[in-house]
């Protein structure tokens, strides 16, 4: 029940943001391809690092309440890495590089800090899920 809510808490704004990718994906490669805007790939990138971080979520999810795997080690470790590596391109990073003055520590603390401590915690939970096992 803890790890529910530290989920909905921790990640929820995170995976908020993924339904408006329907929307802005196609458009923001639009702009990037067609008008060769560079900055338009940054939101692209953001999506995509934050449905490979939900799919990793997920992964490590079914594990700590089944003991079955979704995915294998490497992929669930290679997408969680990729969504934490976009987490400062979202939100926090969009007014970053806006300019926008009124960013505070409270963005960047529930945009960055919180989902990633929630991954971090959620792999030291499924860390027999994520590291082999060294034979003796």
């Amino acid at each position: 029940m803890l790890l529910r809510l530290e989920m909905l808490v921790c990640l929820g704004p995170t995976f908020v943001y993924l339904p408006t990718a329907v929307v802005l994906v196609p458009h923001q490669l639009r702009l990037a391809i067609g008008e060769n805007l560079t900055e338009s790939w940054i939101p692209v990138a953001y999506y995509v690092g934050v449905a490979c971080l939900f799919i990793g979520v997920l992964s490590i999810w079914k594990w700590l309440r089944t003991r079955r795997r979704l995915l294998s080690r490497l992929p669930t470790t290679c997408l969680l890495s990729a969504g934490i590596c976009v987490l400062p391109l979202g939100p926090v990073g969009t007014f970053a590089l806006g300019g926008f003055e009124g960013l505070t520590s409270l963005a960047i603390l529930i945009f960055i800090v919180l989902p990633l401590s929630s991954v971090l915690h959620l792999g030291f939970l499924a860390r027999d899920y994520l590291c082999a096992k060294i034979p003796a």
